[in-house]
């Protein structure tokens, strides 16, 4: 994917083999940038562009922008959508069609059990494999030591259960030393994973890194 942004000169390609950082040092581009991003995530009309084999993307389905890394929310609510969705395609394929009609016969046996003693006629009309699955209350596992590793698998759960999207990240390596970021690199760039790493503070150069720095007098290098 490419990015680009007509206050900053050049454009961001994801697929170029390296991570595309860019360290914006002037305060008022920074908020413009981000704003700008944010509000096109809202669905409103802004600058900046971003493109797949030169076909101009939606940022609403096709870019995600991390900005908050404490507490970083694993389990959001449209990605856990989207689970229990994908849970509820393999409850009705052929391999478990079966095994989830005889559970829901189960169940409903078990209920009316309970309503036996009842004076009134109940019936269960609402059992189905989405009723159960989503009052299962589906959750990916958030134990990590390591913010870069759970960012890691955010997007692998974005790509696997939604689609291929740009993730954009905002001051993460305020929050993640240089041991931990540059294997973060890496395994991006294995992965195929398009990201672009958006910083204030101009933190040490690593291998991986494709920089541009806008310094606080606008000047590009």
């Amino acid at each position: 994917m490419k990015f680009c942004f007509p206050e900053i000169s050049g454009v961001f390609d994801t697929g170029a083999g390296v991570i595309n950082t860019l360290v914006i040092e002037n305060q008022r581009l920074f908020y413009r940038l981000i704003s700008d991003i944010a509000s096109q995530l809202d669905g409103c009309d802004g600058k900046a562009v971003v493109s797949d084999r030169d076909r101009i993307l939606g940022f609403s389905k096709n870019v995600e922008l991390l900005t908050t890394f404490v507490p970083f929310e694993l389990n959001k609510k449209a990605l856990i959508g989207k689970i229990a969705s994908a849970l509820e395609r393999e409850a009705v394929n052929p391999d478990n069609y079966m095994n989830t009609m005889q559970m829901m016969s189960d169940i409903e046996k078990y209920l009316d059990m309970l309503a036996s003693g009842f004076d009134c006629d109940l019936s269960f009309t609402k059992i189905s494999p989405s009723s159960i699955i989503r009052a299962a209350g589906p959750e990916v596992a958030d134990n990590y030591d390591s913010i870069a590793e759970k960012v890691i698998d955010y997007m692998e759960l974005i790509r696997e259960f939604d689609c291929k999207k740009l993730f954009i990240t905002v001051n993460m390596r305020s929050f993640a030393d240089d041991s931990e970021i540059e294997p973060f690199m890496k395994t991006v760039i294995d992965h195929e994973y398009d990201l672009i790493m958006i910083e204030n503070t101009g933190y040490r150069r690593l291998p991986l890194e494709k920089r541009v720095t806008v310094d606080a007098d606008l000047c590009e290098f």
